[in-house]
């Protein structure tokens, strides 16, 4: 049983929420149950007697040796909110004197670099666009907020094991299933999502910015075309919708050697894992062939095969 709190939150804007429909000035709290449940069940072997022998107690009394040992469990497992998790949300709340991130230029409104007098003196770096306004120039404020949905990374797994012996060769066989939820990602609410026109040779790959907004010679383009409101740029939603599966089975062998015939232990281990998790173009930097609001399934960055001695 847990509880959460933040001890201060973002001041509210009152703009972002009436223009988007959800406040800039969340903070997640809230109590939380995580059941669990495990068990291990010894498979009994033969009785083995005479004092001081393999499987006897100093007393000479008779026990039996296992034959085998099998585990399992199944439960949730929640981590904790990210300490950090609101400190983008405080400085970008996009109120007057908040931080503005970044003042994007492009094409013709790039003003030309003069390194040795930037060097010199710092108050003459640029701070507008070389046009000041116009469409290849984008100084509107962007915001960044935590989901009022917004919970903690959790799992539900489930997990058995078997160990035993053949012969002089010790050997566990490990599987594990993992369903994770509130994965963290994130939303671009100031998205508008207006397909502008598509590229035919791409397979129809849709545009989100008129083609005037293109740099012709780069492909470059400030984006301010998709955007819901042009009183601010980007306006980042923290959320925790997404969701993973982990399948694992692990192999673990190792000879039964006595340490009395033999100074060394060798041992090998093969493990088999199998990752799905779902994503959107926004969480990858808006890299995406469609729509960056829609979730895909897609295999995750780890391993499939690992072997190891």
């Amino acid at each position: 049983v847990e509880y959460n709190t933040f001890l201060d939150r973002p001041n509210l804007n009152p703009a972002v929420s009436s223009i988007f429909g959800v406040p800039n000035d969340a903070a997640p709290a809230g109590w939380h149950v995580s059941p669990r449940f495990g068990f291990t069940w010894i498979y009994p072997g033969v009785l083995r007697a005479g004092r001081g022998g393999f499987g006897m107690s100093n007393i000479g009394s008779m026990i039996a040796i296992p034959r085998g040992v099998l585990r399992g469990g199944f439960g949730e497992f929640r981590a904790r909110l990210p300490a950090m998790l609101l400190a983008d949300a405080r400085v970008a709340t996009g109120l007057p004197g908040s931080t503005v991130e970044r003042i994007t230029c492009v094409g013709d409104a790039t003003p030309i670099p003069d390194w040795s007098s930037f060097q010199s003196n710092p108050l003459l770096i640029p701070s507008t666009c070389a046009d000041g306004s116009g469409q290849f120039a984008d100084a509107a404020s962007t915001v960044r907020l935590v989901d009022p949905s917004y919970d903690a990374t959790r799992s539900w797994r489930a997990n058995l094991s078997w160990g035993s012996a053949w012969k002089n060769l010790t050997y566990s066989i490990d599987a594990t299933y993992s369903h994770n939820l509130n994965l963290p990602g994130t939303r671009d609410l100031n998205f508008s999502g207006v397909n502008r026109f598509t590229i035919a040779n791409e397979g129809g790959r849709p545009v989100f910015v008129n083609a005037s907004s293109i740099v012709p010679a780069t492909g470059l383009t400030t984006g301010t075309d998709n955007r819901v409101s042009t009183e601010f740029g980007r306006v980042i939603d923290n959320v925790s919708d997404l969701k993973s599966n982990t399948k694992q089975v692990s192999i673990f062998l190792q000879p039964y050697t006595p340490t009395s015939l033999s100074r060394w232990q060798v041992s090998g281990w093969y493990t088999f894992q199998d990752h799905r998790a779902q994503t959107r173009g926004f969480d990858l930097g808006g890299a995406t062939s469609g729509d960056p609001r829609t979730t895909e399934w897609s295999r995750g960055f780890s391993p499939r095969h690992m072997l190891g001695t």
